[in-house]
């Protein structure tokens, strides 16, 4: 079965703190992938553009709507997702 993985932060990269603060997020996602993509189990993943580079499209109405930004307010933003493919939930 495969599943969605959503790496959420409530603050931006860039809005972390230091450079080395900034490293040590990266170090402990990277270690991540490496752990599970030697395991056989990753399938696919992508780091995401900061939120504040979003366009939402929106086909609600009788024309599509494009507006600038994320289309709900959130304190939370998606940084990062990853597909995995495993036996079941408990794997």
């Amino acid at each position: 079965m495969k599943y969605l993985l959503m790496f959420v932060s409530e603050t931006e990269m860039d809005q972390v703190g230091s450079r080395s603060e900034v490293e040590a997020v990266y170090a402990r996602i990277g270690g991540w992938f490496d752990r599970y993509g030697a395991a056989g189990v990753l399938r696919g993943g992508e780091e995401l553009q900061p939120a504040r580079t979003a366009t939402t499209v929106d086909l609600a109405g009788s024309a599509p709507v494009v507006t600038d930004g994320p289309f709900i307010e959130a304190k939370q933003s998606i940084g990062n997702y990853a597909v995995v493919e495993v036996a079941d939930l408990d794997a």
